[in-house]
């Protein structure tokens, strides 16, 4: 019995080496992930564009044919594991709550690792503004009126020549089969001019989580361990072409959620179809206009009012949609990936994705 006993406090006691372990390695990963931020071009050319596109490409191809999400279904599966994780320790009570929580170690070492080599490191690369030449993401206020102002104009004379009615909102009938491919060919015509921005083995999935994801404000989501992009299919059709593009942007190893949008607009203005550059100007607009009600609040009535009412009907579709979804617990799911974004070095969080207006307006005047 005396044997037994000191065997099995043996066991315990490489079972907590074997924790303590894989703990350091998480560490360690921790620390490398930190110095690598340090180094932006050494990442952007040995990562970003040296084994990140290979690898990429080699995860799309294996996921692209299956007409399912399969990222989806791993985190339902890692879901699944922590729900029994949870249950299984409150269960039992003769194990110690510290020697429980280590044992998590091994496998958020794990799928820390397959996270920053698959994809992660992108949020270590350089700015791609640095890329573009875009000198400053700075602007001034009547820069981004003058520029909003030039927009309507633009996306009023697409609506009418699309509808040949000013009161008409614009019906984008696509399925969201067709969104995809549209979305691959805007990039196609987007990479002739930057290679950098060429989409082969497109992996485009409607998201089987599109309820939650909505109820948890999120239009999509990219997954790095499967290299799909997935796409919430309920909201109205301009918002998927947008977060369709957007999510390819990320795809192709642009993480800052800004970059992702500047490249998810460029990609709906170099598409050939109509309905696709009017969606991408209309959520364009609806970024311009929200950084006029902070910056300008009282140029924003006089500018909305030059809006077709068909315009305005539109950008309502997407507002009533988000509103029928609205919850309690949606703040909480935004602070937590606006703390995941920080964490990866986006400073402004969750408001990155607003800040691509800068990157707009002075790519804009870079072009002119």
């Amino acid at each position: 019995m005396y044997l037994y006993l000191e065997m099995r406090k043996m066991a315990v006691t490489l079972k907590n080496l074997h924790h303590w372990a894989w703990l350091g390695f998480l560490g360690m990963q921790l620390l490398a992930v930190q110095l690598f931020s340090h180094f932006p071009k050494q990442v952007e050319n040995f990562y970003s564009k040296g084994c990140y596109p290979h690898l990429s490409r080699t995860l799309r191809l294996l996921t692209g044919q299956i007409p399912f999400s399969i990222g989806d279904l791993f985190y339902f599966f890692v879901f699944y594991r922590l729900i029994r994780f949870a249950y299984t320790s409150l269960k039992n009570r003769t194990t110690s709550f510290d020697f429980k929580l280590l044992s998590l170690a091994k496998p958020l070492c794990i799928l820390h690792f397959f996270f920053y080599l698959f994809w992660g490191l992108n949020y270590a690369r350089r700015p791609l503004s640095e890329e573009l030449g875009i000198k400053s993401t700075s602007y001034e206020v009547h820069e981004l009126t003058n520029f909003t102002v030039k927009l309507i104009k633009e996306i009023n004379a697409l609506q009418f020549k699309l509808t040949k009615d000013k009161q008409t909102p614009v019906p984008i009938p696509y399925d969201s089969k067709t969104i995809y491919k549209l979305a691959a060919r805007g990039f196609e015509n987007l990479g002739q001019t930057n290679k950098n921005l060429s989409y082969t083995n497109p992996s485009v999935k409607k998201s089987l989580f599109s309820i939650p994801l909505s109820y948890m404000g999120f239009s999509g989501y990219f997954n790095p361990f499967t290299g799909e992009a997935q796409v919430n299919h309920l909201p109205p059709s301009a918002n998927r072409i947008f977060t369709t593009c957007h999510e390819i942007a990320h795809q192709l190893g642009y993480a800052d959620e800004k970059e992702a949008n500047f490249i998810g607009y460029l990609a709906c203005e170099a598409n050939k179809d109509p309905l696709v550059r009017y969606a991408g100007k209309l959520v364009l607009l609806k970024y311009l206009l929200a950084d006029i009600r902070l910056k300008s609040p009282q140029d924003l009535e006089s500018i909305k009012s030059e809006l077709h009412p068909g315009v305005s009907k539109n950008m309502r579709a997407s507002k009533h949609f988000w509103k029928r979804y609205e919850n309690a617990w949606e703040p909480l799911f935004e602070k937590t990936y606006d703390a995941f974004l920080k964490i990866n070095g986006q400073r402004r969080g969750i408001q990155s994705y607003q800040f691509m207006v800068g990157m707009v307006l002075n790519h804009s005047k870079s072009q002119n």
